[in-house]
């Protein structure tokens, strides 16, 4: 069943890049092509870009994608990849463009042809990593070497990578095979709008957030012990959690209570942003938190952390330089609560969010148009 998939997976790519190559030689579209899968995460780069440039949004279905979002940007055209049509005219778009931004991996690429004058940017949808991914994913290997192939033929689609700090420069190089002349360090454009976080005060108890990251075919929810932390801190705590929208199924039947709140109707960066303690576990929103807060209490509930290297695998050397406390189970995560140690981020800040100063897209914009002169 594995050969037959990837033949087919194939045959598909060998379809686009036949298609795409009727295009190639047509005249350079001065537009950008957005190929997104976390609106949430572009929506300040998407407006500022559409003040500057014609913006073609291609989106699929699992990107969420709300018609609220769409109706309040009249001047982008939205495009859906998900349906045959949406995915030929994505090609063909693509193809012509001068500037197509992706923020994830979109296997399409790997089929576009391109000519000189026209770029690939990669933005992608985390400010640093913790996770393995790319060549470095554990399941890489076992890969046939057909889909290899076709893993290689993005990655070298890429022409330049949008990177926060020369530390995530370095996980494309070893995820990616990129080189440092591909690296350009202006920022992380999804961190501009953590700058401008506007909340309100809505908190009656101190928050304790928690945001665990997706497993691959994950069927059960973490060991967390809800009702032993509700028994430690729920005079003085609020405890929240939000998973994954691919989970979401899993939480349905989960009541709230006046300690715990399942699903909050904050966004992510509200929720961050109004953490006083925030426990994740792979999730690149640690590297937002620090953002956020000079000074915090970060904890990793890294419960599977055996079970993930085998499937999925943890940066080298990340795990030393993380700030915050690796917990393996609720009483130990209940004993790092308890510690008064709130950290100081500054030098992880240095490290991983060396460039994000709430000006990353305007950098990015400026670079963008320099490529029309």
């Amino acid at each position: 069943m594995d050969l037959i998939t990837s033949l087919l997976k194939s045959g598909y790519m060998s379809f686009l890049q036949m298609w795409s190559s009727i295009f190639v030689k047509s005249k350079t579209k001065k537009q950008v092509v957005f190929l997104m899968s976390f609106p949430n995460n572009n929506t300040y780069l998407l407006d500022e870009l559409s003040k500057e440039f014609d913006v073609i949004v291609y989106y699929s279905k699992t990107s969420q994608l709300t018609d609220e979002f769409i109706s309040q940007r009249k001047e982008v055209i939205f495009k859906n990849l998900s349906t045959f049509s949406g995915l030929l005219k994505g090609v063909q778009d693509i193809t012509r463009s001068q500037i197509t931004i992706c923020d994830n991996y979109f296997p399409l690429l790997g089929a576009v042809k391109k000519a000189e004058d026209r770029y690939i940017f990669q933005i992608w949808h985390a400010t640093g990593a913790i996770k393995n991914f790319g060549m470095l994913d554990k399941q890489y290997d076992s890969k046939s070497e057909q889909d290899k192939r076709r893993f290689l033929s993005v990655y070298h689609s890429l022409d330049y990578y949008v990177v926060a700090s020369p530390k995530m420069g370095e996980v494309f190089m070893n995820c990616y095979g990129a080189k440092e002349n591909q690296m350009l360090h202006l920022g992380f454009p999804r961190t501009d709008s953590l700058f401008d976080l506007q909340l309100k005060e809505i908190k009656n108890k101190k928050r304790i957030v928690y945001l665990p990251t997706y497993r691959e075919n994950q069927q059960t929810l973490f060991p967390l012990e809800i009702n032993s932390l509700e028994n430690e801190f729920a005079k003085e705590y609020e405890l929240l959690i939000k998973v994954h929208p691919h989970i979401e199924e899993l939480v349905q039947n989960q009541d709230n209570s006046d300690f715990v709140k399942w699903q909050p109707i904050e966004t992510t960066e509200e929720l961050i942003a109004t953490a006083d303690i925030l426990i994740t576990d792979y999730s690149s929103v640690a590297f937002d938190y620090s953002l956020i807060h000079d000074k915090g209490k970060l904890l990793f509930y890294w419960y599977d952390e055996e079970e993930y290297q085998k499937v999925t695998g943890i940066q080298s050397g990340v795990k030393e330089s993380l700030p915050g406390e690796i917990c393996y189970t609720t009483e130990s995560i209940i004993e790092a609560i308890k510690k008064d140690d709130y950290m100081d981020f500054s030098d992880f800040n240095k490290q991983w969010n060396t460039f994000n100063d709430g000006q990353s897209s305007e950098r990015l914009i400026r670079y963008l148009k320099k490529l029309g002169d």
